[in-house]
């Protein structure tokens, strides 16, 4: 059935619920530089949501091998598992027991062991490298400041970040 733009359904979210821990592993080197493992395991759940590629009648406009856009399951989105593999190096450049502040150099390397497609990984490879600062102000308060940048070799999302689209057909 046809359903005009103005009067078609709108979702306000993909996922209702989302839970992510992560296992990690690390081991110091020497005293300022640590080497890990990071590998994080998730579980989404959400409804099933027209997504611009998915018409009314259930047919796929631009279909591709890895089928439509996503939740194209009836049951809506279901995932589990884990997200992709990162090694980390960390280097700690000045101590907060011997200085005023702390600083610090992190390097995550990120490996595709999951489906962007189901919201569990990147689309392909990333580095994430990023400078952390940290201030005592008093013995019992620490605070920590963590910036940098995530670069990722794939294309990233899929779906359309708040986009508009048409169900009626014309």
């Amino acid at each position: 059935r046809n359903v005009a733009a103005d009067s078609a359904a709108r979702q306000s979210r993909i996922s209702k619920q989302a839970f992510t821990g992560t296992l990690m592993f690390n081991i110091g080197l020497i005293d300022r530089l640590v080497l890990g493992i990071q590998l994080p395991i998730t579980f989404f759940r959400g409804d099933a949501v027209q997504t611009p590629d998915r018409m009314p009648d259930g047919t796929c406009t631009g279909a591709t091998s890895a089928g439509c856009l996503y939740n194209y399951q009836a049951g809506g989105l279901r995932s589990q598992g884990v997200g992709d593999l990162y090694i980390v190096v960390k280097a700690r450049l000045l101590n907060l027991g011997e200085f005023p502040a702390g600083i610090a150099m992190t390097l995550r390397a990120g490996f595709p062991t999951a489906k962007s497609t189901q919201f569990a990984g990147e689309p392909g490879y990333s580095l994430w490298p990023t400078a952390v600062f940290e201030f005592q102000p008093i013995e019992k308060i620490r605070l920590a400041l963590e910036g940098g940048y995530r670069w990722i070799s794939g294309q990233g999302a899929t779906f359309i970040w708040d986009g508009q689209s048409n169900p009626s057909m014309n």
